[in-house]
């Protein structure tokens, strides 16, 4: 988690940065991982869930529009609303 959080969350924005400012020391003995089992780190390790959540929630969304959006431009279907004139019992196994 933590090199996802460094590659997706760089400069000031990354709150990584600032462990070695902590005044309990939460860097593994081999100075490799993060000690997740400390209060501090545990909080930090849900932010960190949070955001990459939220970011990974929004590319999806991205995608998907975007997917939706070629098949208009290839196919002049717009699939938003070629899905409302599907029956019900269908519908939701094309979603």
């Amino acid at each position: 988690m933590a090199s996802t959080a460094n590659q997706l969350l760089p400069g000031e924005a990354n709150p990584l940065h600032s462990l070695d400012e902590w005044e309990e020391d939460v860097i593994s003995t081999n100075r490799q991982s993060i000690d997740w089992e400390k209060e501090k780190t545990l909080e930090l390790k849900n932010f960190l869930i949070a955001v990459l959540t939220a970011i990974e929630k929004d590319w999806r969304i991205k995608r998907e529009g975007k997917r939706e959006k070629n098949i208009e431009t290839n196919t002049g279907i717009n699939i938003k609303n070629w899905k409302q004139t599907l029956p019900s019992d269908i519908e939701p196994l094309v979603s």
